[in-house]
């Protein structure tokens, strides 16, 4: 009788399976046991986050509420709400009130000290949420973004992108155009626009992806039947900016319609561009191309949301900041969905034994990873650890 070549066995595993490691650390509590939530973001400290957690309130106008959250080093989860003025405690039912989501879109870094979150309110207003880093836990009470809105803008704010230090986002009803504040030094409170319309878009755009200095903006224009994709180079001065090689660049596969896009924040020159198909969105799944150097990579599908462009949810893939993985929801025959990660070369799942994730966020410091369930709803945070 022959032995079994363990040797054999364990190349197997390690090239089927990962040795990435999870540990639970801690979960939402009451705040957000059998609540639904989506759309979780890390601070920079990698302590502190933001989620958005669906009102149980039914006469209250704010249908989702903005909280935010940080981990201790004794594990507890403290909470508190982000918008304070925008909050709606009132029990009795307004025949005046419109309803909207409350939706936390960016984090900017504001020096060593402190950090800034911008969110979405009533009516449409951009609010910013000022914050200090863990181990504080003090949060200013939100401030509208811009006090005065310039004339040349119109709508709601719906797609959205920073820097390192400008927040960019593109408005439903002027969908071909894309806006930018100034720097977060300069105070982050005036708007301008870049300048598209010389370029005559003729597709609203559903994506864009700044490089982290400024330097080069990614444009994802789409409809139901047809998608472009653009690059160009930007330089600014004095608050203006100049556009320069603007250039459409060709779809990795002809077949499929791409929508959207991320950026590497570790890699100016990696992006992932997203396509799909009508079989593909029957079935939750799109692909990935991950585009480096302006070559493919690699593709893999995965796992996205259907109400993605509908509630500005991000596709559900996360870089890996210590190195070049690509973090995604792989599908299943069923209604499984597997951790999973691109290693540059091929699709690794994970060990993780949670197969109802809804979306997930990996820490700034890569040593956290935060999910957020399907049914039973719920949030954890476990530790990331690569072997």
């Amino acid at each position: 009788m022959h032995k079994p070549n363990f040797i054999l066995l364990f190349i197997f595993y390690t090239f089927i399976y990962s040795f990435t490691s999870f540990e639970l650390l801690s979960n939402g509590g009451s705040i957000t046991k059998n609540q639904i939530s989506q759309n979780p973001s890390w601070g920079f400290d990698s302590h502190t986050f933001t989620l958005e957690i669906f009102n149980e309130n039914k006469y209250a106008s704010d249908l989702t509420i903005i909280y935010i959250g940080q981990l201790t080093d004794d594990l507890d989860i403290l909470w508190k709400r982000a918008l304070t003025s925008d909050s709606n405690g009132s029990n009795k039912k307004s025949k005046k009130s419109s309803k909207y989501y409350q939706r936390p879109v960016s984090w900017l870094n504001n020096g060593t000290s402190k950090q800034m979150i911008l969110g979405i309110a009533k009516n449409y207003s951009i609010k910013k949420i000022e914050l200090k880093k863990y181990p504080d836990f003090n949060i200013r009470d939100d401030e509208n973004l811009l006090d005065n809105i310039p004339n040349f803008f119109r709508g709601e704010p719906s797609i959205f992108t920073t820097s390192l230090d400008r927040f960019y986002f593109v408005s439903r009803s002027m969908d071909t155009e894309i806006f930018f504040t100034n720097t977060i030094d300069q105070g982050l409170d005036n708007l301008y626009k870049i300048g598209l319309s010389e370029y005559k878009l003729d597709l609203p755009i559903t994506s864009i992806g700044i490089t982290p200095d400024n330097s080069n903006l990614l444009i994802i224009t789409y409809n139901e039947a047809l998608s472009k994709i653009y690059q160009c180079d930007l330089t600014f001065n004095q608050g203006s900016d100049q556009i320069k090689n603007f250039i459409e660049i060709a779809r990795p596969d002809s077949n499929l319609v791409f929508f959207d896009s991320i950026r590497d924040p570790y890699n100016d020159k990696r992006y992932i561009l997203i396509g799909s198909n009508d079989v593909l969105d029957e079935n939750s799944t799109a692909y990935a191309f991950i585009m480096n150097n302006d070559t493919i990579e690699g593709k893999f599908l995965f796992y996205r949301h259907k109400e993605e462009s509908v509630n500005y949810i991000s596709p559900v893939i996360q870089f890996y900041p210590k190195n070049n993985y690509i973090y995604f929801l792989k599908p299943t025959d069923g209604k499984e969905k597997i951790l999973s990660y691109w290693d540059g070369t091929s699709t690794i799942e994970t060990s993780m034994d949670m197969k109802n994730i809804r979306d997930f966020k990996i820490s700034p410091d890569g040593e956290k990873f935060l999910v957020v369930t399907f049914k039973p709803e719920d949030l954890y945070i476990y530790s990331l650890i690569h072997d």
